[in-house]
């Protein structure tokens, strides 16, 4: 006799783990994006932000748990983006500077 299919697996489901560094590890991608966009590498970054390249460094391979938000937006000015993208991710387009406004 065929046994029925219900909705519910009876089989359980692994739960998935939560990575708490996440965002921290995206910051670091995030950086080394506007970096590459900007066509800067770590020793331009710190020069022109005032932050040292170890900190640049630490943040790139994803020590940023204690990256604080005065240093975010210096780096953030230097490569001329938004200290919030480079924080908690892209807006809906990519960041870029704006361009001229359409003439009518």
């Amino acid at each position: 006799m065929p046994t029925k299919k219900t909705a519910v697996s009876d089989e359980i489901q692994p739960v998935r783990a939560v990575d708490p560094l996440a965002p921290v590890r995206e910051l670091g991608r995030r950086l080394r994006e506007a970096m590459g966009m900007r066509r800067m590498n770590v020793n331009e970054v710190a020069a022109a932000s005032g932050v040292t390249r170890q900190t640049l460094s630490r943040w790139l391979h994803g020590y940023a748990e204690k990256a604080q938000l005065g240093l975010i937006c210096k780096v953030a000015q230097a490569l001329d983006i938004d200290a919030a993208w480079l924080l908690f991710g892209p807006p809906p387009d990519p960041p870029s500077k704006p361009g001229p406004k359409p003439k009518k």
